[in-house]
């Protein structure tokens, strides 16, 4: 959820940069540290800021649908009762 409001917050900042200046941003590296499934120490990964910004869109858009989805399934498996 955070990393949501995170992403959104960034966007609105790019969206008035210059073209120059968000292509100089995008190609920053920047590390982060990432959770892995049956471990308790967090990976460090290191990326560009432009793949990070893809793989938040692509985090947000599945998890939207993954909502949607339950949602969906939820109403069609009650009784009538």
């Amino acid at each position: 959820m955070f990393s949501l409001l995170l992403s959104l917050g960034m966007v609105g900042d790019t969206q008035t940069m210059d073209s120059k200046e968000q292509s100089a941003d995008d190609n920053k590296r920047v590390c982060r540290s990432v959770e892995t499934l049956g471990s308790k120490i967090p990976k460090r990964v290191c990326r560009t800021q432009g793949e990070w910004a893809q793989l938040d869109r692509a985090n947000s858009s599945m998890s939207t649908e993954s909502i949607r989805r339950d949602r969906s399934y939820s109403r069609g498996t009650q009784n009538s009762n």
